[in-house]
């Protein structure tokens, strides 16, 4: 055999040298793993955000919705019997906002003519339990962070998130 032969014979047997070293392939991976961690926190701060500004929305129109029954109803909130006494009963509080009552915050028979205010009542976006989020808790002092999303506060007049945390939005 002779050495323009064995060059030959050399070339058809051994494969071209076009592959990645392991070397390459642990340089990529160690980039991808440095992108992914400085990305993954952006992500996870954007859903937070993205709740945040779903809270502030919501109380914006629930305010707005309470501040126009209280006008239409002369000065009677959403919580309030026609006699003004307490409705114990906190479903007729978003009742009254989202179907039509009475000047005296009646609903029922008869001809309701006011509201309503609200399509549906929104949702806490940080309530633990979604069918809990559109719910309220009624009472006179600090938001205690109880199980229903909202807290409306009966001697003020004034609603605010019922979660741990984002009370004061």
């Amino acid at each position: 055999m002779r050495i323009g032969e064995r060059r030959q014979l050399r070339s058809q047997i051994t494969p071209p040298d076009r592959a990645f070293t392991l070397v390459e392939l642990l340089i990529v991976v160690v980039i991808l793993g440095i992108l992914a961690a400085v990305v993954v926190p952006f992500f996870t701060d954007a859903s937070e955000d993205a709740k945040r500004s779903n809270l502030t929305a919501n109380l914006r129109v629930l305010r707005s919705a309470i501040s126009q029954y209280v006008l239409e109803h002369d000065g009677r909130a959403p919580h309030m019997l026609p006699n003004r006494n307490t409705d114990t009963n906190t479903d007729n509080f978003s009742l009254r906002l989202t179907t039509k009552t009475k000047g005296n915050g009646a609903f029922g028979p008869g001809t309701p003519k006011l509201g309503p205010y609200l399509k549906s009542m929104p949702s806490n976006p940080f309530s633990a339990n979604s069918a809990d989020g559109a719910k309220v808790q009624f009472g006179t002092g600090s938001p205690p962070s109880g199980t229903a999303g909202w807290y409306f506060n009966t001697n003020t007049f004034e609603i605010s998130a019922n979660t741990s945390g984002h009370e004061s939005y």
